[in-house]
């Protein structure tokens, strides 16, 4: 006698069910594991090595919880605003790279490592070796100057947004100011002119050979 009933499709699994991940072969699996611990190790690194730049991101968020503090008022543009000026001087490294220092040593191997998308030798580069680029065209005390009297200005104008974006643009030369006495022991020589003779290329080469020893 033949059984009657309704017939159920078949589907498969999706991949990521418990069920599927028990069945795989064990080393798809382990490999599969492998690869999320880079993966997660990556992320550490970069964030590690990107650390300076997640300070001045700090730095322009409590600037703007400060001025929001002293007018007793917000505006969540100001926020935005205030973390944009906080990142924005550093674009003097890209321009650097890109235009008035494109011939430095250093801004080769930058661009060398960029093209061939060693990026964990990338950022490596970069943060040891922005600290002996004395060559920028704005990291200076002329430059801290300036933005701190238009942001006076502004305040006394009450121009409200531009004080948030002027002063934590300023904030952020103040914070470099006092990173190269920590990291250096001394303030960069940058500070005290408009340009002149960098020594990044020389300490980048001693800082990659170390790199590539470990």
């Amino acid at each position: 006698m033949q059984k009657s009933g309704v017939r159920i499709p078949h589907r498969p699994l999706p991949e990521t069910s418990p069920v599927s991940i028990i069945a795989r072969p064990r080393h798809d699996t382990i490999t599969e594991v492998k690869q999320n611990a880079a993966r997660i190790r990556g992320i550490g690194y970069l964030l590690w090595h990107t650390r300076h730049y997640c300070y001045h991101v700090l730095i322009g968020v409590l600037w703007a919880w400060t001025l929001r503090e002293l007018w007793q008022e917000f505006q969540p543009q100001w926020l935005v605003l205030s973390v944009v000026a906080s990142l924005l001087p550093d674009m003097d490294h890209i321009m650097y790279f890109l235009s008035y220092g494109k011939h430095d040593p250093y801004s080769k191997l930058v661009k060398s490592l960029f093209a061939n998308r060693e990026w964990r030798l990338l950022w490596y580069t970069i943060e040891k070796g922005h600290k002996y680029n004395t060559n920028l065209a704005t990291h200076n005390y002329f430059t801290i100057l300036l933005l701190t009297g238009l942001s006076l200005t502004a305040f006394l104008y009450e121009r409200q947004a531009s004080v948030v974006f002027l002063g934590s643009m300023a904030l952020h030369y103040v914070f470099d100011i006092a990173d190269d006495l920590i990291i250096l022991g001394s303030v960069n020589p940058n500070w005290k002119r408009w340009g002149g003779a960098g020594r990044a290329a020389e300490h980048m080469a001693q800082a990659n050979d170390e790199r590539r020893s470990r």
